[in-house]
């Protein structure tokens, strides 16, 4: 169950057919080597569903645009300038 949903979530998408034969071998590999997170993870991350998929903001081999800065930043200045003021520094 973990195993479809990690594969699930890596994906993007819901599992097909064609994922069960390699869900099949990530739950092999797990029983394996009794259980072990590291053991998932990499099983997910070598499988061929995962390999193959693309993530559409990266086609064409550019990268994301970067999102532009807003509150976060501002509150971060007033948050320095508080500090300076407790300190008593201007």
């Amino acid at each position: 169950c973990l195993t479809e949903k990690l594969l699930t979530y890596s994906l993007g998408r819901g599992l097909e057919e064609q994922d069960v034969e390699h869900v099949d071998r990530i739950v092999a590999g797990l029983q394996r080597d009794k259980g072990r997170f590291s053991t998932l993870l990499m099983g997910v991350i070598n499988s061929a569903p995962f390999q193959s998929c693309r993530n559409p903001a990266y086609a064409g081999g550019k990268p994301a645009p970067k999102p532009k800065p807003s509150q976060p930043i501002r509150a971060a200045k007033v948050a320095r300038a508080s500090h300076f003021a407790i300190e008593g520094r201007n």
